[in-house]
Protein backbone atom coordinates (compact mmCIF):
# COMPACT_ATOMS: atom_id res chain seq x y z
CA UNK A 1 0.00 0.00 0.00
CA UNK A 2 1.06 3.67 -0.07
CA UNK A 3 2.74 2.96 -3.84
CA UNK A 4 2.99 6.84 -4.24
CA UNK A 5 5.55 9.67 -5.43
CA UNK A 6 6.88 12.91 -3.97
CA UNK A 7 8.20 16.02 -5.30
CA UNK A 8 6.16 16.43 -7.95
CA UNK A 9 5.96 12.93 -9.29
CA UNK A 10 9.62 13.24 -9.62
CA UNK A 11 10.74 10.69 -6.77
CA UNK A 12 8.41 7.33 -7.90
CA UNK A 13 8.38 3.74 -6.15
CA UNK A 14 8.58 0.88 -8.39
CA UNK A 15 8.65 -2.80 -8.02
CA UNK A 16 9.02 -5.31 -10.22
CA UNK A 17 8.37 -9.45 -9.86
CA UNK A 18 7.68 -12.37 -11.94
CA UNK A 19 6.09 -15.75 -11.48
CA UNK A 20 2.88 -13.93 -10.98
CA UNK A 21 -0.51 -15.81 -10.62
CA UNK A 22 -2.43 -12.49 -10.86
CA UNK A 23 -2.33 -8.56 -9.85
CA UNK A 24 -4.95 -6.88 -9.05
CA UNK A 25 -4.54 -2.73 -8.43
CA UNK A 26 -8.27 -0.64 -7.51
CA UNK A 27 -9.50 -0.98 -11.31
CA UNK A 28 -9.29 -4.66 -10.99
CA UNK A 29 -10.36 -5.03 -7.54
CA UNK A 30 -13.62 -2.95 -7.52
CA UNK A 31 -13.25 -0.85 -10.57
CA UNK A 32 -12.01 2.69 -9.06
CA UNK A 33 -9.15 4.29 -10.89
CA UNK A 34 -5.42 3.47 -9.77
CA UNK A 35 -2.60 5.43 -9.37
CA UNK A 36 -0.29 2.69 -10.17
CA UNK A 37 1.01 2.05 -12.91
CA UNK A 38 1.56 -1.38 -14.59
CA UNK A 39 4.09 -2.28 -17.26
CA UNK A 40 4.16 -6.12 -18.80
CA UNK A 41 7.98 -7.13 -18.80
CA UNK A 42 9.57 -10.14 -20.67
CA UNK A 43 9.27 -13.54 -18.58
CA UNK A 44 6.29 -15.60 -17.31
CA UNK A 45 4.04 -13.71 -15.51
CA UNK A 46 6.67 -10.50 -15.45
CA UNK A 47 5.53 -6.98 -14.42
CA UNK A 48 6.47 -3.49 -13.27
CA UNK A 49 4.40 -1.58 -10.97
CA UNK A 50 5.05 2.20 -10.62
CA UNK A 51 3.65 5.01 -8.51
CA UNK A 52 2.23 8.15 -10.72
CA UNK A 53 0.34 10.44 -8.00
CA UNK A 54 2.13 12.65 -5.40
CA UNK A 55 1.69 10.99 -1.83
CA UNK A 56 0.88 12.97 1.83
CA UNK A 57 -0.38 12.46 4.71
CA UNK A 58 -3.59 11.89 3.31
CA UNK A 59 -3.62 8.85 1.93
CA UNK A 60 -1.02 7.29 4.54
CA UNK A 61 -3.14 4.01 5.38
CA UNK A 62 -3.69 3.74 9.40
CA UNK A 63 -4.40 0.33 9.11
CA UNK A 64 -4.87 -2.78 6.30
CA UNK A 65 -8.43 -4.03 7.61
CA UNK A 66 -9.16 -0.51 6.50
CA UNK A 67 -8.64 -1.66 2.58
CA UNK A 68 -9.66 -5.46 3.20
CA UNK A 69 -13.72 -4.77 3.49
CA UNK A 70 -16.22 -4.52 0.66
CA UNK A 71 -16.54 -1.35 -1.12
CA UNK A 72 -19.64 -0.43 -0.19
CA UNK A 73 -18.38 -0.67 3.91
CA UNK A 74 -15.05 1.54 3.05
CA UNK A 75 -14.76 5.13 4.43
CA UNK A 76 -14.73 6.95 1.66
CA UNK A 77 -11.37 8.89 2.30
CA UNK A 78 -9.64 5.38 2.17
CA UNK A 79 -11.49 4.50 -1.21
CA UNK A 80 -10.46 7.88 -2.96
CA UNK A 81 -6.86 8.46 -1.46
CA UNK A 82 -5.46 5.06 0.06
CA UNK A 83 -6.96 2.18 -2.52
CA UNK A 84 -5.79 3.77 -5.73
CA UNK A 85 -2.08 3.74 -4.37
CA UNK A 86 -2.57 -0.14 -3.60
CA UNK A 87 -1.32 -3.19 -5.20
CA UNK A 88 -2.17 -6.55 -4.67
CA UNK A 89 0.58 -9.45 -5.99
CA UNK A 90 -0.74 -13.36 -6.05
CA UNK A 91 1.93 -16.21 -6.56
CA UNK A 92 0.77 -19.74 -6.71
CA UNK A 93 0.42 -22.52 -4.46
CA UNK A 94 3.54 -24.88 -4.28
CA UNK A 95 6.12 -22.19 -3.84
CA UNK A 96 8.28 -21.39 -0.84
CA UNK A 97 8.38 -17.45 -1.27
CA UNK A 98 9.25 -15.27 -3.83
CA UNK A 99 11.58 -12.62 -5.28
CA UNK A 100 11.16 -9.12 -6.22
CA UNK A 101 13.06 -5.66 -6.90
CA UNK A 102 11.94 -2.07 -5.08
CA UNK A 103 13.55 1.06 -6.08
CA UNK A 104 13.22 4.31 -5.86
CA UNK A 105 13.19 6.22 -9.09
CA UNK A 106 14.20 9.43 -9.30
CA UNK A 107 13.71 11.50 -12.26
CA UNK A 108 15.53 15.07 -11.33
CA UNK A 109 18.93 16.20 -9.87
CA UNK A 110 16.72 16.93 -6.61
CA UNK A 111 18.67 15.47 -3.07
CA UNK A 112 18.64 12.54 -1.85
CA UNK A 113 15.53 11.70 -0.27
CA UNK A 114 13.81 8.41 1.49
CA UNK A 115 10.70 6.22 0.83
CA UNK A 116 8.63 3.60 2.95
CA UNK A 117 7.66 0.71 0.80
CA UNK A 118 4.46 -0.43 3.37
CA UNK A 119 3.31 -4.33 2.86
CA UNK A 120 0.81 -6.57 4.42
CA UNK A 121 -1.17 -9.26 3.73
CA UNK A 122 -4.67 -10.16 4.75
CA UNK A 123 -5.39 -11.78 8.23
CA UNK A 124 -7.79 -15.04 9.06
CA UNK A 125 -10.25 -12.36 10.30
CA UNK A 126 -9.89 -10.52 6.81
CA UNK A 127 -10.34 -12.80 4.55
CA UNK A 128 -13.20 -14.00 5.63
CA UNK A 129 -14.80 -10.76 5.66
CA UNK A 130 -13.35 -8.60 2.66
CA UNK A 131 -14.81 -10.87 -0.35
CA UNK A 132 -11.11 -10.16 -1.50
CA UNK A 133 -10.60 -13.27 -2.82
CA UNK A 134 -12.42 -17.42 -3.03
CA UNK A 135 -12.37 -19.56 -0.61
CA UNK A 136 -10.38 -22.28 -2.35
CA UNK A 137 -6.89 -22.02 -3.16
CA UNK A 138 -7.30 -20.83 -6.85
CA UNK A 139 -5.71 -22.75 -9.65
CA UNK A 140 -4.10 -21.45 -13.29
CA UNK A 141 -6.76 -20.53 -14.19
CA UNK A 142 -8.29 -19.67 -11.51
CA UNK A 143 -11.79 -20.42 -10.90
CA UNK A 144 -13.68 -20.22 -7.81
CA UNK A 145 -17.44 -20.69 -7.92
CA UNK A 146 -19.58 -17.62 -8.44
CA UNK A 147 -23.20 -17.36 -6.76
CA UNK A 148 -26.28 -14.75 -8.20
CA UNK A 149 -24.66 -12.11 -7.56
CA UNK A 150 -26.70 -9.10 -5.21
CA UNK A 151 -27.82 -6.16 -6.84
CA UNK A 152 -25.29 -3.80 -7.33
CA UNK A 153 -21.79 -5.60 -5.97
CA UNK A 154 -18.44 -3.82 -6.84
CA UNK A 155 -16.79 -5.62 -9.99
CA UNK A 156 -14.36 -8.16 -8.84
CA UNK A 157 -11.98 -8.75 -12.10
CA UNK A 158 -11.55 -12.56 -10.76
CA UNK A 159 -14.89 -13.27 -10.46
CA UNK A 160 -15.85 -16.12 -13.26
CA UNK A 161 -19.48 -16.66 -14.78
CA UNK A 162 -21.22 -19.38 -12.98
CA UNK A 163 -21.53 -22.46 -14.53
CA UNK A 164 -21.47 -25.42 -12.39
CA UNK A 165 -24.79 -26.76 -12.06
CA UNK A 166 -26.62 -23.66 -13.96
CA UNK A 167 -25.14 -22.49 -16.59
CA UNK A 168 -25.60 -20.09 -20.16
CA UNK A 169 -24.28 -21.74 -23.20
CA UNK A 170 -24.26 -20.69 -26.77
CA UNK A 171 -23.45 -22.78 -29.94
CA UNK A 172 -22.83 -20.35 -32.80
CA UNK A 173 -22.34 -23.63 -35.44
CA UNK A 174 -25.46 -24.30 -34.45
CA UNK A 175 -27.29 -21.53 -34.94
CA UNK A 176 -28.73 -20.07 -37.89
CA UNK A 177 -29.44 -16.39 -39.26
CA UNK A 178 -32.71 -16.74 -41.02
CA UNK A 179 -32.20 -12.62 -40.63
CA UNK A 180 -29.32 -10.57 -41.05
CA UNK A 181 -30.09 -6.93 -42.24
CA UNK A 182 -28.15 -4.79 -39.43
CA UNK A 183 -29.04 -1.05 -40.04
CA UNK A 184 -31.68 -2.12 -43.05
CA UNK A 185 -28.42 -2.41 -44.80
CA UNK A 186 -28.60 -6.53 -45.59
CA UNK A 187 -27.33 -8.84 -47.12
CA UNK A 188 -30.65 -11.35 -45.75
CA UNK A 189 -33.50 -8.82 -44.58
CA UNK A 190 -36.42 -11.84 -45.17
CA UNK A 191 -39.25 -10.37 -44.84
CA UNK A 192 -41.61 -13.61 -43.92
CA UNK A 193 -39.38 -14.86 -41.33
CA UNK A 194 -40.20 -11.44 -39.55
CA UNK A 195 -44.16 -11.85 -40.12
CA UNK A 196 -43.95 -15.35 -38.77
CA UNK A 197 -41.85 -14.82 -35.74
CA UNK A 198 -43.66 -14.52 -32.71
CA UNK A 199 -41.29 -11.98 -30.86
CA UNK A 200 -40.31 -9.82 -34.16
CA UNK A 201 -44.04 -9.34 -35.17
CA UNK A 202 -44.91 -8.22 -31.70
CA UNK A 203 -42.48 -6.13 -29.77
CA UNK A 204 -41.52 -2.72 -30.09
CA UNK A 205 -38.20 -3.36 -31.16
CA UNK A 206 -36.82 -2.86 -34.74
CA UNK A 207 -37.14 -5.58 -37.70
CA UNK A 208 -33.65 -4.86 -38.77
CA UNK A 209 -30.93 -6.65 -36.81
CA UNK A 210 -29.19 -9.63 -37.00
CA UNK A 211 -31.34 -12.80 -35.66
CA UNK A 212 -29.14 -15.92 -34.31
CA UNK A 213 -31.84 -18.70 -34.32
CA UNK A 214 -31.65 -21.98 -32.09
CA UNK A 215 -28.22 -20.35 -30.62
CA UNK A 216 -28.48 -20.70 -26.66
CA UNK A 217 -29.71 -23.15 -23.71
CA UNK A 218 -30.34 -21.65 -20.18
CA UNK A 219 -29.38 -24.93 -17.91
CA UNK A 220 -30.91 -25.07 -14.57
CA UNK A 221 -29.91 -28.45 -12.29
CA UNK A 222 -32.84 -30.76 -11.31
CA UNK A 223 -32.65 -32.48 -7.99
CA UNK A 224 -30.31 -35.94 -7.93
CA UNK A 225 -33.45 -37.92 -9.10
CA UNK A 226 -34.47 -35.30 -11.56
CA UNK A 227 -33.59 -33.88 -15.00
CA UNK A 228 -32.26 -30.41 -15.52
CA UNK A 229 -34.48 -27.93 -17.19
CA UNK A 230 -33.12 -26.33 -20.15
CA UNK A 231 -34.78 -23.24 -21.55
CA UNK A 232 -33.99 -22.54 -24.84
CA UNK A 233 -33.51 -18.95 -26.41
CA UNK A 234 -32.59 -17.15 -29.72
CA UNK A 235 -30.45 -14.43 -29.87
CA UNK A 236 -31.65 -10.87 -31.62
CA UNK A 237 -28.79 -8.09 -32.18
CA UNK A 238 -29.91 -4.57 -33.38
CA UNK A 239 -28.73 -1.22 -33.59
CA UNK A 240 -29.64 1.44 -31.58
CA UNK A 241 -27.82 4.39 -33.25
CA UNK A 242 -26.57 4.64 -36.85
CA UNK A 243 -24.57 1.83 -38.19
CA UNK A 244 -22.44 2.19 -40.63
CA UNK A 245 -20.47 -1.15 -42.06
CA UNK A 246 -17.96 -1.66 -45.01
CA UNK A 247 -19.48 -5.26 -46.06
CA UNK A 248 -22.63 -6.61 -44.80
CA UNK A 249 -22.16 -9.46 -46.59
CA UNK A 250 -19.73 -10.41 -43.70
CA UNK A 251 -21.94 -9.89 -41.07
CA UNK A 252 -23.85 -12.82 -39.38
CA UNK A 253 -21.86 -16.21 -38.77
CA UNK A 254 -18.52 -15.93 -39.58
CA UNK A 255 -18.52 -17.68 -43.26
CA UNK A 256 -16.25 -20.81 -43.97
CA UNK A 257 -15.03 -21.75 -40.91
CA UNK A 258 -15.07 -20.65 -37.32
CA UNK A 259 -18.04 -20.37 -34.46
CA UNK A 260 -18.32 -17.04 -34.72
CA UNK A 261 -20.96 -14.12 -35.07
CA UNK A 262 -19.64 -10.83 -36.48
CA UNK A 263 -20.40 -7.46 -37.40
CA UNK A 264 -18.73 -5.35 -39.79
CA UNK A 265 -17.89 -1.25 -39.21
CA UNK A 266 -15.97 0.90 -41.17
CA UNK A 267 -13.46 3.29 -39.78
CA UNK A 268 -14.12 6.01 -38.09
CA UNK A 269 -17.82 4.97 -37.09
CA UNK A 270 -19.30 4.04 -34.31
CA UNK A 271 -22.49 1.84 -33.22
CA UNK A 272 -24.62 1.46 -30.05
CA UNK A 273 -25.93 -2.36 -30.31
CA UNK A 274 -28.49 -4.33 -27.89
CA UNK A 275 -28.31 -7.86 -27.76
CA UNK A 276 -31.47 -9.82 -26.80
CA UNK A 277 -32.02 -13.00 -25.94
CA UNK A 278 -35.64 -14.09 -26.97
CA UNK A 279 -37.98 -16.66 -26.03
CA UNK A 280 -38.91 -18.20 -29.47
CA UNK A 281 -42.06 -19.58 -28.24
CA UNK A 282 -43.65 -17.36 -26.25
CA UNK A 283 -42.26 -14.63 -28.31
CA UNK A 284 -41.19 -12.47 -25.60
CA UNK A 285 -37.09 -11.62 -23.98
CA UNK A 286 -35.79 -14.30 -22.30
CA UNK A 287 -34.74 -13.24 -18.71
CA UNK A 288 -31.70 -15.19 -17.82
CA UNK A 289 -31.50 -17.64 -14.81
CA UNK A 290 -27.23 -17.74 -14.60
CA UNK A 291 -24.66 -15.17 -14.91
CA UNK A 292 -23.22 -15.52 -18.75
CA UNK A 293 -20.29 -13.91 -20.86
CA UNK A 294 -19.60 -13.14 -24.15
CA UNK A 295 -16.48 -13.35 -25.69
CA UNK A 296 -14.82 -10.76 -28.72
CA UNK A 297 -11.36 -11.89 -30.18
CA UNK A 298 -9.13 -10.40 -33.04
CA UNK A 299 -9.29 -7.23 -31.35
CA UNK A 300 -6.57 -5.73 -33.08
CA UNK A 301 -5.63 -2.80 -35.26
CA UNK A 302 -4.40 -1.94 -38.79
CA UNK A 303 -2.23 0.59 -40.16
CA UNK A 304 0.47 1.01 -37.79
CA UNK A 305 -1.44 0.85 -35.05
CA UNK A 306 -3.62 3.45 -36.81
CA UNK A 307 -6.79 1.84 -36.99
CA UNK A 308 -7.95 0.38 -33.92
CA UNK A 309 -11.42 -1.47 -32.95
CA UNK A 310 -13.02 -0.36 -29.15
CA UNK A 311 -15.87 -1.68 -27.15
CA UNK A 312 -17.51 0.60 -24.66
CA UNK A 313 -20.02 -1.31 -22.21
CA UNK A 314 -21.40 -0.90 -18.83
CA UNK A 315 -23.20 -2.76 -16.28
CA UNK A 316 -20.22 -5.58 -16.47
CA UNK A 317 -20.16 -8.49 -13.63
CA UNK A 318 -16.48 -8.54 -14.49
CA UNK A 319 -14.15 -8.56 -17.35
CA UNK A 320 -11.08 -10.85 -18.23
CA UNK A 321 -8.40 -10.33 -21.09
CA UNK A 322 -5.50 -12.75 -21.27
CA UNK A 323 -3.77 -11.41 -18.10
CA UNK A 324 -6.02 -12.11 -16.14
CA UNK A 325 -7.62 -15.52 -17.46
CA UNK A 326 -3.89 -17.20 -17.42
CA UNK A 327 -1.22 -14.32 -16.77
CA UNK A 328 -0.31 -13.99 -20.50
CA UNK A 329 0.15 -10.29 -21.72
CA UNK A 330 -2.50 -8.42 -23.27
CA UNK A 331 -2.66 -6.42 -26.15
CA UNK A 332 -6.29 -5.31 -25.00
CA UNK A 333 -6.09 -2.04 -23.14
CA UNK A 334 -8.51 -1.49 -20.35
CA UNK A 335 -9.82 2.29 -19.37
CA UNK A 336 -12.68 2.43 -16.33
CA UNK A 337 -15.23 4.94 -17.90
CA UNK A 338 -18.00 6.77 -15.30
CA UNK A 339 -20.96 4.60 -14.12
CA UNK A 340 -21.51 0.84 -12.85
CA UNK A 341 -19.19 -1.52 -14.26
CA UNK A 342 -18.51 1.07 -16.98
CA UNK A 343 -15.11 0.51 -19.28
CA UNK A 344 -13.51 0.55 -22.16
CA UNK A 345 -11.61 -1.81 -23.92
CA UNK A 346 -9.11 -1.43 -27.08
CA UNK A 347 -6.64 -2.90 -29.51
CA UNK A 348 -3.23 -1.94 -29.02
CA UNK A 349 -1.46 -4.10 -31.47
CA UNK A 350 -1.34 -4.49 -35.01
CA UNK A 351 -3.37 -8.18 -36.79
CA UNK A 352 -2.55 -9.95 -39.57
CA UNK A 353 -3.96 -13.09 -40.64
CA UNK A 354 -1.12 -14.62 -38.06
CA UNK A 355 -3.68 -13.60 -35.20
CA UNK A 356 -6.98 -14.46 -36.52
CA UNK A 357 -8.91 -17.48 -34.69
CA UNK A 358 -9.87 -20.61 -36.75
CA UNK A 359 -11.96 -21.78 -33.94
CA UNK A 360 -13.32 -20.20 -30.46
CA UNK A 361 -12.43 -23.61 -29.08
CA UNK A 362 -9.31 -23.31 -29.66
CA UNK A 363 -9.22 -20.53 -27.03
CA UNK A 364 -11.92 -22.08 -24.63
CA UNK A 365 -8.98 -24.94 -22.93
CA UNK A 366 -6.38 -24.43 -20.24
CA UNK A 367 -3.41 -23.26 -20.60
CA UNK A 368 -1.27 -26.04 -21.01
CA UNK A 369 -3.47 -27.60 -23.88
CA UNK A 370 -3.71 -24.23 -26.10
CA UNK A 371 -1.29 -24.45 -29.12
CA UNK A 372 1.52 -22.10 -28.96
CA UNK A 373 0.26 -20.17 -31.67
CA UNK A 374 -3.21 -19.76 -30.55
CA UNK A 375 -1.41 -18.72 -27.57
CA UNK A 376 0.80 -16.10 -28.46
CA UNK A 377 -1.23 -14.56 -31.20
CA UNK A 378 -4.88 -14.86 -30.64
CA UNK A 379 -5.48 -15.32 -27.14
CA UNK A 380 -3.46 -11.09 -26.30
CA UNK A 381 -6.46 -9.94 -28.51
CA UNK A 382 -9.57 -11.84 -26.62
CA UNK A 383 -11.28 -10.21 -23.95
CA UNK A 384 -14.48 -11.79 -21.87
CA UNK A 385 -17.51 -9.78 -20.94
CA UNK A 386 -19.38 -11.08 -18.39
CA UNK A 387 -22.98 -10.52 -17.30
CA UNK A 388 -25.19 -10.40 -14.42
CA UNK A 389 -28.10 -13.58 -14.39
CA UNK A 390 -31.51 -12.07 -14.00
CA UNK A 391 -30.97 -9.57 -17.19
CA UNK A 392 -32.53 -10.27 -20.89
CA UNK A 393 -29.41 -8.95 -23.16
CA UNK A 394 -26.90 -6.20 -22.91
CA UNK A 395 -25.96 -3.06 -24.96
CA UNK A 396 -22.67 -2.05 -25.86
CA UNK A 397 -20.75 0.13 -28.47
CA UNK A 398 -18.89 -0.77 -31.10
CA UNK A 399 -16.09 1.83 -32.67
CA UNK A 400 -13.00 1.67 -35.17
CA UNK A 401 -11.14 4.45 -34.00
CA UNK A 402 -8.82 6.04 -37.37
CA UNK A 403 -5.83 7.81 -35.63
CA UNK A 404 -4.52 9.14 -39.06
CA UNK A 405 -6.52 10.54 -42.55
CA UNK A 406 -5.75 7.45 -44.11
CA UNK A 407 -8.41 5.74 -46.45
CA UNK A 408 -11.75 4.24 -45.11
CA UNK A 409 -11.37 0.32 -44.60
CA UNK A 410 -13.29 -1.44 -42.62
CA UNK A 411 -12.83 -4.20 -39.44
CA UNK A 412 -14.60 -6.95 -38.49
CA UNK A 413 -15.97 -7.87 -34.85
CA UNK A 414 -15.79 -11.34 -33.99
CA UNK A 415 -17.77 -12.79 -30.77
CA UNK A 416 -18.66 -16.02 -29.57
CA UNK A 417 -19.70 -18.02 -26.21
CA UNK A 418 -18.95 -21.49 -25.11
CA UNK A 419 -21.09 -24.24 -26.02
CA UNK A 420 -21.95 -27.37 -23.22
CA UNK A 421 -18.67 -29.26 -24.21
CA UNK A 422 -16.35 -26.12 -23.98
CA UNK A 423 -17.86 -25.04 -20.21
CA UNK A 424 -17.44 -28.69 -19.01
CA UNK A 425 -13.75 -28.95 -20.73
CA UNK A 426 -12.04 -25.17 -20.30
CA UNK A 427 -11.82 -24.54 -16.35
CA UNK A 428 -12.89 -21.19 -17.44
CA UNK A 429 -15.92 -20.54 -15.36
Amino acid sequence: LDMDSSDSNMLKEAIEVCNLMAYQTSLELYGVASFVLVTALEGPGCFKFVSDSDGGKGNNPSFASDVFVPLEDMDRAVRDNVLPNAVSLSFFSGTNGFELTLAVEQLDSSSDQGRNFLFTAMTLEDISTSGLCPTTTPVLPPSPPLSPPPAVPPLQLQARPYCGANKIVLDFVQASTPLNNLGALGPTPNAPFISSNSFLSSSDVARTGIYFSGIGKDIVAGSESGAADEQAFDLYIVNKTRYTPSKTDLNGKRSGKGDFGVINMLSSTSTVLEFIFVDPIAGERHTTRSSYAIWFLDMDSSDSNMLKEAIEVCNLMAYQTSLELYGVASFVLVTALEGPGCFKFVSDSDGGKGNNPSFASDVFVPLEDMDRAVRDNVLPNAVSLSFFSGTNGFELTLAVEQLDSSSDQGRNFLFTAMTLEEVLLSNLC
